[in-house]
């Protein structure tokens, strides 16, 4: 994947689009990590999130636990810098997103069966550890479908506005979408460190 990665949030992809913990190295434990980047998924506002777990420290396992209860999926990936990533995501959302029309003609070609939601994690999963983040992943994040595309299209170039990821298409709204994510997370940190468990804040 070229430099100019599609995203541009650095708590999901750092420079050159390899993922780091914005604080530079920090140690999290596995719920504020995940509170930190995945709030809206967890929320059931975004249809998935990506983070990488170089950072983390604690019990993992125990934390996905409760949240599988909640109806939270969870995979485990290796981007093509080494770099162990957590996909978290709401299988209900990425099924709805792989049942659209132009997002089936764009994974289609590269190998992905969209009716398939196991084969096409899999999938997703052998292209980030071939390509680092590649293009199509914007889908399975729950960006605008066309913003997406465009960037594809685009090779990253002509977008009116770079925020969490390029956008092309309906900036106001975009950003209206962009904000209420980051209004997530911050309340959602807010009550965990208020003391509020992660499964607590979690939709259901």
């Amino acid at each position: 994947m070229e430099p100019d990665s599609f995203f541009s949030d650095i708590a999901i992809v750092g420079t050159m689009g390899r993922p780091q913990d914005e604080r530079g190295g920090e140690s999290l434990t596995p719920e504020t990590l995940i509170i930190r980047h995945c709030a809206p998924t967890l929320a059931a506002l975004k249809s998935s999130s990506l983070v990488c777990l170089k950072c983390v420290s604690g019990n993992l396992d125990g934390t996905l636990s409760r949240l599988a209860v909640k109806g939270v999926g969870f995979r485990f990936f290796t981007n093509a810098h080494g770099c162990p990533l957590l996909f978290v995501y709401r299988p209900w959302a990425l099924k709805a997103i792989l049942a659209n029309g132009t997002v089936r003609r764009h994974l289609g070609p590269l190998g992905y069966d969209t009716d398939d939601l196991v084969q096409c994690l899999r999938m997703l999963g052998m292209r980030l550890g071939r390509y680092d983040f590649p293009h199509e992943i914007g889908f399975f994040l729950g960006y605008p479908v066309e913003d997406v595309v465009s960037f594809i299209e685009n090779g990253g170039r002509g977008y009116a506005h770079s925020g969490m990821w390029k956008m092309y298409h309906d900036v106001d709204s975009s950003m209206r979408l962009e904000a209420r994510f980051t209004a997530c997370t911050r309340c959602m940190l807010a009550h965990h460190e208020c003391g509020m468990a992660i499964e607590e804040l979690c939709a259901g």
